[in-house]
């Protein structure tokens, strides 16, 4: 009897290949890509949880592919967002305010972190030669700030006006953290509101002192900032939204507990030494959007006319936006 050579069809073999993997022939031709969200977020420690969550893979893990964008400030993120070439961009609670009072409906779906008195993660810096030791010594002078209608100008302007100052008698002037420094140098500059880790990497240098914080004018407690998104797109992606709401919920928790092990994420997405951010005060990690620590903004926007008139800030807020336990919570 003729011995033949043990062949397997080829189509057999692969069907036992795809087998042993877990999978068929048929899913592995028409398998679908996961689901792209394009996030923006700037060089500020808000977006730290964003970044941790992608380097951990919790977003694949969840079935989404996150496309992450650096830009250089929250207006040139919201422009993308409402004008369709991001899906979702971290942006100030203040820009997100004053877009809603001007019909412009975008809304938040996350927070990203919260201000309060021990968790001072901005402030306002001035050279350390500069004669200006106090808020009355602002008068006539040029203060930097990242835009002209943002949470951190609020803030000033309440801050200023606390002290009894009248605002109208500072200059404001546009300018990315970043390039402060440099502007004071120059003396473009008399002072300027940065963030951290801008504000640590400054004053490290020694060449200039923190003159006040202007964000303890807002309240014990303030979300700074939040995850904004068009409502349509989130009405036609919820899924994918309630699963990018939940990653970043997770990664915010752990992020809050191991602020030195995720530092480096930090360091290396903003450009500055690591050890700068391995020192200095990192913001707290906000879990909800809760309209107690928000309102004060509208009402501010409304008194200084940044916007006409006050409103509910939960007109603001998406409905696709995690809710805080029953009895509510604190950041």
């Amino acid at each position: 009897m003729t011995r033949h050579s043990p062949r397997m069809n080829v189509k057999v073999l692969m069907a036992v290949l795809l087998a042993g993997l877990g999978v068929t022939s048929a899913a592995a031709q028409t398998a679908t890509p996961l689901p792209e969200i394009r996030v923006a977020i700037s060089t500020s420690d808000q977006g730290t949880a964003l970044l941790y969550a992608d380097s951990a893979g919790l977003f694949r893990k969840a079935g989404l592919n996150v496309t992450i964008t650096k830009m250089r400030s929250g207006a040139e993120i919201v422009a993308g967002v409402v004008g369709g070439s991001l899906d979702i961009g971290n942006a100030s609670v203040v820009t997100v305010i004053e877009g809603h009072a001007r019909g412009v409906p975008f809304q938040m779906i996350a927070p990203t972190t919260y201000y309060s008195a021990d968790k001072r993660d901005s402030g306002l810096i001035v050279p350390v030669g500069s004669a200006i030791k106090a808020p009355r010594d602002l008068i006539g002078k040029n203060v930097g700030v990242v835009s002209l209608q943002d949470i951190f100008t609020l803030s000033l302007l309440v801050w200023l006006a606390q002290h009894g100052i009248d605002p109208q008698g500072v200059r404001f002037v546009e300018m990315p953290p970043p390039a402060a420094a440099a502007a004071m140098e120059q003396g473009r500059l008399d002072a300027a509101l940065v963030f951290q880790p801008v504000m640590s990497q400054d004053v490290d240098s020694q060449k200039f002192r923190i003159l006040g914080y202007p964000l303890d004018a807002m309240g014990k407690v303030s979300e700074v900032s939040a995850y904004v998104a068009m409502p349509d797109w989130v009405a036609a992606h919820r899924d994918i939204v309630d699963r990018f709401n939940r990653v970043l919920y997770d990664a915010s928790v752990y992020v809050g507990k191991h602020e030195r092990e995720t530092g480096p994420l930090l360091a290396a997405w903003a450009g500055v030494d690591p050890q700068v951010v391995a020192t200095m005060t990192r913001p707290g990690r906000a879990l909800y959007l809760e309209p107690e620590a928000l309102q004060s903004f509208v009402d501010e926007a409304a008194k200084f006319k940044l916007i006409d008139k006050p409103f509910p800030v939960t007109e603001t807020i998406s409905q696709a936006a995690l809710k805080p336990p029953r009895g509510g919570s604190k950041p």
